[in-house]
């Protein structure tokens, strides 16, 4: 079987996946990334796919992609690289570590939702992007 035809199969059995976070600074509601990868490797595992991230870091910026694999034929369905510019600024009194850490995990979701028809709720992290202060 092919990585489409197993990727059809991984589509059909994902359901609406509903929030179990909010976050606290914008109080918006979310789905964790822990909660998006437990039933997302579940149903892709079953399929024979597995899916891991390739990240590329600097001082100012990280690039990650997501790669689904189908361990029955290496073929490989990649979302290409996103790029995102770590504030220079640390909010949250985070630290540089923790603000690396949520980066990655943000764009790891995300990217989730680029690779499969991922249902979720409206996500407003996003809601002053584009905006002028």
């Amino acid at each position: 079987m092919s990585i489409n035809k197993s990727l059809l199969e991984v589509s059909k059995e994902l359901e609406p996946i509903f929030v179990d976070t909010q976050n606290e600074t914008l109080g918006n509601k979310y789905v964790s990334y822990d909660k998006l990868i437990k039933i997302v490797k579940n149903i892709l595992n079953k399929h024979d796919l597995i899916i891991t991230f390739e990240i590329e870091s600097s001082e100012s910026s990280i690039k990650i992609q997501g790669i689904i694999i189908d361990t029955k034929t290496n073929e490989k369905l990649k979302s290409g690289f996103i790029n995102y510019k770590i504030p220079e600024i640390q909010q949250n009194n985070f630290s540089e570590l923790q603000t690396f850490g949520s980066a990655v995990t943000y764009l790891k979701r995300y990217i989730l939702g680029i690779l499969l028809p991922i249902a979720t709720e409206k996500d407003n992290d996003g809601n002053n992007s584009g905006k002028k202060n």
